[in-house]
């Protein structure tokens, strides 16, 4: 991980403003209700107070692009990562080895298309349009549990 990167994941994990050459981390929002990591002015990947992480590459499959979320998935204890095969962007889900974090993926990978916006409610990664599906997965699992 370049160092970069490094000091904008551990700026972002503790809710903390910076900027590194071609990338901030700011807080969004009137009143403070999200934290977003900017490259080159896009928002690749943002928190909402609902620990909601949003992510998207905003059309740039570049090297950097890439480094800076596996950075920060990395950083966040994300099990994710983002490669590219035949100038492809894909997210690559690892199984957690950690209870606290996605820990229900089976290993697989998933195509990024420019216009999606990915998100990782809780335990499951999700399509922006996937809201409602994962908030009745969420309930689910809690009146199971009880």
């Amino acid at each position: 991980m370049r160092k970069i990167t490094k000091e904008i994941a551990d700026a972002f994990k503790v809710y903390r403003t910076i900027s590194r050459g071609n990338t901030q981390v700011k807080i969004c929002d009137i009143w403070g209700d999200e934290i977003a990591v900017y490259l080159h002015g896009n928002k690749i990947l943002w928190k909402t107070l609902a620990n909601e992480i949003h992510f998207n590459m905003r059309g740039w499959g570049t090297v950097t692009t890439r480094e800076r979320l596996n950075g920060l998935f990395e950083v966040l204890e994300l099990p994710l990562n983002i490669r590219q095969i035949d100038f492809c962007q894909r997210i690559n889900i690892r199984p957690s080895t950690r209870e606290s974090n996605v820990s229900i993926f089976d290993t697989h990978e998933l195509l990024i298309s420019r216009t999606y916006v990915w998100f990782v409610k809780e335990r499951y990664l999700c399509l922006e349009q996937d809201v409602e599906e994962a908030n009745s997965l969420l309930k689910k699992e809690e009146t199971e549990n009880v």
